[in-house]
């Protein structure tokens, strides 16, 4: 399962894996001892660790620091719409390596 989590009240987003519902609520909390800001789970879809990577890639032009990116909630919606139903072999590709070679630029502008 891959989540998006927010920094209430700004545009800080956190795209990450989890096995379960359980482990998301888990990381959630370990997220929030570490983050000055409420955190909220703003989305998930179905997906693996190559799809979290791909959608790390498409928001490099936003990368504010570590795992954490700049997306205002309409932006994080329209990604969850275009990418809930896609996978990673649809393109071709099977490896992160893999991704360097298919995202040449930021989905965001």
């Amino acid at each position: 399962m891959i989540y998006v989590i927010r920094a209430v009240d700004s545009m800080l987003i956190k795209i990450g894996f989890t096995k379960s519902k359980n482990s998301l609520k888990r990381r959630l909390l370990q997220l929030k001892c570490s983050c000055p800001y409420p955190l909220r789970i703003e989305a998930t879809m179905n997906g693996s660790r190559l799809k979290e990577s791909y959608l790390h890639s498409i928001c490099l032009s936003r990368h504010e620091s570590g795992e954490w990116s700049r997306l205002s909630v309409d932006e994080v919606k329209r990604m969850v719409d275009k990418y809930k139903d896609w996978t990673p072999t649809q393109n071709g590709i099977k490896r992160i390596p893999q991704l360097h070679h298919q995202v040449k630029k930021s989905y965001f502008k």
